[in-house]
């Protein structure tokens, strides 16, 4: 999957670099923010959305794209789709580490505890 040119690497490749760009622009005490009645302030909502979609999957999608590629000799290399579509899930992970520590470390605990 990952050696041929199929479309899907690049568009999974690109949606990463999307959220990795999200992750890195956002500040949770960037802008003033006028709370409404009954709503969540933005970075609570930001946060709620972190842990509801578990980090985006982006850890299921890391093991999955190291997975694909089955069992390999030593010595041999990655395909480079997977090194950058692993370097770009490690760089969101570190984006969401930096938004709210306690938030990864309770979304990567949850598989443990299962």
């Amino acid at each position: 999957l990952f050696d041929g040119a199929s479309p899907g690497p690049l568009l999974l490749l690109r949606a990463m670099g999307f959220l990795g760009t999200l992750l890195a622009t956002y500040r949770p005490d960037g802008a003033e923010w006028a709370p409404q009645e009954g709503a969540a302030s933005p970075a609570t909502a930001v946060l709620q959305m972190l842990r509801r979609t578990e980090l985006f999957g982006i850890v299921s999608a890391l093991v999955s794209i190291l997975l694909s590629e089955g069992r390999r000799e030593l010595g041999q290399k990655l395909p480079q789709t997977v090194v950058s579509l692993s370097v770009q899930a490690l760089g969101i992970l570190n984006h969401v580490a930096r938004i709210d520590l306690p938030t990864l470390q309770e979304t990567l605990g949850a598989g443990q505890q299962q």
